[in-house]
């Protein structure tokens, strides 16, 4: 049976405040659980590919921000996997799926994977470029 948008959401935000803000006596939950939460999501509904490569790009920069380096990588790779489904047809959508390069590259340079970090680099570059249609953002990106 398939859930609901608003049961994954639910599930997403649940992840994300056990990672973030564990109740007084508790322990934080991992931030590995936020990649898997998106993950679940995109494979039951793929028509959310959007809202799930939105809600990516800020959890890998929080994780990011933590220096949660796996987790960074893995929720960055879970927003990319949304690019993949539908058309990068907006500016949105090509403006975070740079940025889910970026922040998946990074995590991959500090996991001394260069190999994967230059694959999301040369990503990241590449949806850049794309976006010289849509003006004043391109230059800063491509950089």
């Amino acid at each position: 049976m398939r859930s609901s948008p608003a049961a994954h959401h639910a599930q997403f935000q649940q992840a994300f405040i056990a990672w973030r803000w564990p109740q007084a006596a508790g322990q934080a939950a991992p931030p590995l659980k936020i990649a898997q939460a998106l993950q679940r999501w995109l494979a039951e509904l793929p028509e959310d590919a959007e809202t799930v490569q939105r809600l990516a790009v800020g959890a890998a920069a929080a994780c990011l921000v933590a220096r949660e380096w796996e987790a960074t990588h893995r929720v960055a790779q879970a927003g990319l996997n949304a690019t993949l489904v539908g058309a990068l047809s907006s500016e949105e959508r090509l403006v975070s799926a740079t940025s889910l390069a970026l922040l998946g590259g990074r995590a991959a340079f500090a996991l001394n994977n260069a190999i994967e970090s230059r694959a999301l680099l040369g990503r990241a570059r590449e949806t850049a470029q794309l976006l010289d249609a849509f003006g004043p953002l391109a230059p800063y990106l491509q950089m």
